[in-house]
């Protein structure tokens, strides 16, 4: 493509400045409005296409001079869309048939490319080249829109790099998805104004409705459309049972308006509270009703869209995970089971049993029931199902305050339900699941996973917890593996220093599984609770079954509760930790050094897997690919260092034991790494501050 001279009308000439190519960056970030107004568009290709729309999306009158077109622009023609000179770029483009305001110039030719720049700079006008940003005057952002009809519409993220697009691409993808997830602020501060003096007459903004399930009760379990309308919300209508610490992050601005209930006193009336919503949304706010569990499962979720609608006012559901089926997972208890039912009912039975009796009427005889708001009427169910047909040996369990730290799960039967609820104090918010699938929580026990505490373990009937206090939070009890090499509890030895001097508050203990003393029971019996914290890295065999015992009989010597927290890892103050070792032995970033991370193993393949998969986000940081090899469960070291020097954008690597603490393990690893060539980095994780500030992170959690 060349370029035709062509004289223009005299203007006076613009000189650019020279200036170094590291200085080409956008010094004076500006938003055009381009509506109506006239865009030169040179080159007929690919590139200069996708500038079209864009353009053509912001309301620009788009001129297009090329020899040739490619598919993309031709559509673009032929539609109607732009106009076409299918010449080559000359000069007179720039102001005839009349002065544009900005160009776009993508031929893919350097030098027709760099001739357009001069002759904008000559006439002053913006230029944009698609192929050199350092050599342009104006430069065109990675843009991402919110979405109309979204808590973000009306928003408009644009992100430069600095010459480097996709860095700024990468940006605007984090800032819109945070954006779009709710947690960077989106709701609308100020009514929209008009640009002229005097703004037409428009009938009242009315609001927008969102009806959002908040879940079980942990805060992140809401979903991330729940999360993402909050943040828009102008008002917040809330219950008592869903995620209100998710109200502490609302703006000061923001009306909080409490409709909850307890059991037999509701202040606010559903008929008020309807109302209510629909008052607010006319008033040109928006609302969000936020509830637990789920708006449309026992929530009167349909009652409050269908008032929302009878007023004209727009409402959107946004659903939750239900309490019904949630809870009893948090407790071990799956409704469905394999061998044991494929089926369940929920009901409401806060009136009594026929609820509970209808629902059954027709199901399965094996079918779960998980009963609601029952409590209160729990002994005139019981009788009821006995009655219809339930053998009275049938498990029962009683799931209260699931998914918060004062969880509790109480088994019985449905003959002595009654009984037992009275005696252990059974209240409400509680969950009622009856069937053989009760069963599974003496094998699961509690899942809450990482959150750690149960604040009140789980129980058989009356055994358990009965009369005893809660977990003593002051108190840490750092529970290892053991091994007979003596090396290791030096480095638990020194774990516990590291944690000590970052919480001199708290009392910080040991007790190991095997192999070296004091045990788990020897601890116990100094202490009146506390927090169990395992060394252990994954959440394999030893956290799913030794630590749990380990906690048990802790407990049962009556000494006070222990509350437990999920595993170390994978989680990412590890690797800050394997930096942390890396920096100690002088070993910079290099984004062409992989690192290894080598783990003792386990049978439990995931686990290791699982350790992988984390520390693969960690290339990209100044590093090259991080991976994770195992003595035993995994890839070798063998393996991995040979699919790494088959990288060609790797030239060296580091093997890092993944471990915390020393012993023969180690002393194999490092031998393994002299058999294969690579070079060992010193230490261990017991020697790191990032690792001592996880186990205070997850004796937190264990709250």
């Amino acid at each position: 493509m060349s370029v035709m001279p062509e004289a223009l009308p005299d203007r006076p000439p613009h000189v650019v400045p020279d200036r170094a190519p590291e200085q080409a960056r956008p010094d004076y970030p500006l938003a055009l409005d381009l509506n109506g107004r006239r865009v030169l568009v040179v080159g007929g290709g690919p590139v200069a296409a996708r500038r079209a729309r864009g353009l053509l999306d912001a309301g620009a009158r788009v001129d297009v001079v090329a020899p040739e077109l490619g598919p993309e622009m031709t559509i673009l023609v032929s539609e109607g869309a732009v106009r076409w000179s299918p010449v080559a770029f000359r000069v007179a483009d720039l102001v005839l048939p009349e002065p544009a305001w900005l160009v776009h110039t993508a031929t893919g030719v350097p030098d027709v490319d760099a001739e357009v720049m001069r002759a904008a700079d000559a006439q002053r006008v913006w230029c944009v080249r698609a192929d050199l940003a350092s050599a342009s005057s104006a430069w065109t952002p990675a843009v991402s829109r919110g979405a109309v009809g979204s808590p973000a519409e009306g928003l408009t993220v644009a992100v430069t790099g600095g010459g480097d697009p996709r860095r700024a691409v990468a940006v605007r993808d984090a800032i819109a998805a945070g954006l779009e997830s709710g947690s960077l602020p989106v709701r609308r501060l100020r009514p929209v104004s008009h640009p002229s003096s005097v703004a037409p007459v428009d009938p009242p903004r009315i609001g927008r409705v969102w009806l959002v399930g908040g879940g079980p009760g942990d805060a992140d379990l809401i979903t991330v459309r729940g999360r993402t309308v909050l943040a828009a919300a102008d008002v917040v209508v809330a219950d008592r049972l869903g995620p209100r610490s998710l109200l502490d992050d609302l703006g000061p601005d923001v009306e909080v308006i409490d409709v909850g209930k307890t059991p037999g006193h509701h202040p606010i009336s559903q008929e008020r509270i309807n109302e209510l919503i629909v008052e607010h949304a006319l008033a040109g706010r928006d609302v969000v009703r936020l509830k637990g569990g789920d708006p449309f499962v026992l929530g009167r979720g349909g009652e409050e869209a269908l008032h929302c609608l009878a007023n004209g006012v727009p409402v959107e559901v946004v659903p939750g995970v239900t309490s019904a089926i949630s809870v009893p997972a948090a407790a071990g208890i799956p409704v469905t089971q394999r061998g044991i039912t494929a089926s369940f009912v929920v009901a409401s039975a806060h009136e009594g049993a026929g609820a509970a009796l209808e629902a059954l009427r027709d199901a399965p005889v094996s079918s779960t029931l998980v009963l609601l708001m029952g409590i209160t009427t729990l002994r005139e169910t019981a009788e009821q199902l006995m009655a219809a047909g339930r053998s009275p040996s049938t498990p029962v369990a009683f799931v209260e305050s699931g998914w918060t730290d004062d969880q509790r799960t109480t088994v019985t039967t449905l003959e002595k339900a009654a009984d037992v609820a009275e005696q252990e104090a059974v209240q409400a918010p509680a969950i009622i699941v009856i069937g053989e699938v009760v069963s599974m929580h003496a094998q699961l026990g509690d899942l809450r996973g990482s959150r750690g505490s149960r604040g009140r373990r789980g129980r058989q009937g009356l055994q358990g917890l009965q009369g005893r206090a809660s977990p003593d939070l002051r108190e840490v009890v750092l529970l290892a593996h053991g091994s007979p090499d003596p090396r290791h509890a030096v480095g638990v030895a020194a774990v516990v220093d590291h944690v000590r001097r970052l919480a001199p508050s708290r009392g910080i203990h040991t007790a190991y599984l095997d192999h070296h003393p004091p045990s788990a029971t020897d601890v116990a019996g100094r202490l009146t609770g506390g927090v169990l914290v395992p060394l252990l890295l994954t959440r394999a065999t030893h956290v799913r079954g030794d630590v749990p015992v380990a906690a048990a009989e802790m407990t049962a010597l009556g000494h006070g509760a222990y509350a437990v927290a999920g595993a170390l890892g994978p989680d990412e103050l590890l690797f800050v930790a394997c930096e942390e070792l890396l920096a100690a032995g002088k070993f910079a970033r290099d984004e062409r050094t992989a690192v290894i991370l080598y783990a003792g193993g386990s049978s439990d393949r995931e686990a290791i897997a699982a350790i992988g998969a984390a520390a693969a986000a960690r290339a990209g940081r100044g590093w090259g690919p991080w991976t994770v090899a195992a003595l035993a469960g995994g890839d070798t070291l063998a393996e991995v260092v040979e699919r790494l020097h088959a990288d060609p954008a790797v030239d060296r690597v580091l093997v890092l034991s993944y471990m915390i603490a020393d012993g023969v393990l180690r002393d194999r690893m490092v031998a393994q790494a002299q058999q294969v060539g690579v070079e060992f980095v010193p230490g261990t994780l017991s020697e790191t501050d990032a690792l001592a500030e996880l186990v205070l992170v997850r004796a937190a959690g264990a709250r």
